[in-house]
């Protein structure tokens, strides 16, 4: 009979919240974890330090994964998802391209990224960043194609030719990691019928081509 009361109470007082504290500490707590992620990622230069920083930055990612997940639980009052949801919406995108800043620069420094690839942090901005490599490739191929339409189908020596068929001459011809697109007019992967277009992907060892001759995954 004492089982059936506490479990009654138990039942009366509801679901168990998956983290019972305010959502404004779990809020204070995600921001406090994304600046500690931020400067310890900063502090990557080379091997060792990313070896000696590895365990941190597995950590600190991981911690603002659950404390998102905690502060969308259907178990939270609709009220606070909403107002955590709110925050988020404004201040997210800043934090998380910040984070994002520092993975291109440590993915740049391949004796640094050897160590850290592996992590969920990494291989997810690592997708996101070749995906912007694949999409900047295909923009690029269409503009080189309505450049060499023009031009009687003479291809462009350079990239450069063709940036005035681009929406951002500027931006247009660099990778998601700020490095000029690479460019062979010879079009040895297209057996010389057309130019290629490639972006070497520092993430798999830095030797994987994002090529216009092949947008498979």
């Amino acid at each position: 009979m004492k089982t059936l009361v506490v479990l009654g109470i138990v039942l009366v007082a509801g679901p168990v919240r998956a983290d019972e504290r305010p959502y404004q500490d779990l809020i204070s707590d995600w921001v406090a974890k994304n600046d500690q992620l931020h400067v310890t990622l900063h502090a990557v230069e080379n091997k060792q330090r990313a070896e000696a920083n590895r365990a941190d930055i597995k950590r600190l990612a991981e911690g603002r994964v659950k404390i998102l997940e905690d502060l969308a639980s259907p178990s939270r009052p609709d009220a606070e998802r909403a107002a955590a949801a709110e925050f988020l919406a404004k201040k997210a995108g800043p934090i998380n391209a910040a984070i994002e800043k520092e993975i291109v620069r440590v993915s740049l420094i391949p004796d640094a990224l050897g160590p850290l690839e592996d992590l969920d942090l990494f291989k997810t901005a690592g997708d996101r960043l070749e995906d912007l490599a694949r999409l900047k490739v295909r923009t690029v191929d269409r503009a080189l194609k309505t450049f060499m339409i023009k031009n009687d189908g003479q291809a462009p020596m350079a990239l450069s030719e063709i940036a005035r068929y681009l929406t951002d001459p500027k931006a247009g011809l660099t990778d998601p990691w700020g490095r000029a697109l690479l460019y062979d007019p010879a079009g040895k992967q297209h057996g010389g019928k057309e130019p290629d277009i490639w972006v070497e992907s520092p993430f798999g060892g830095g030797k994987k081509p994002i090529g216009n001759w092949d947008q498979k995954r």
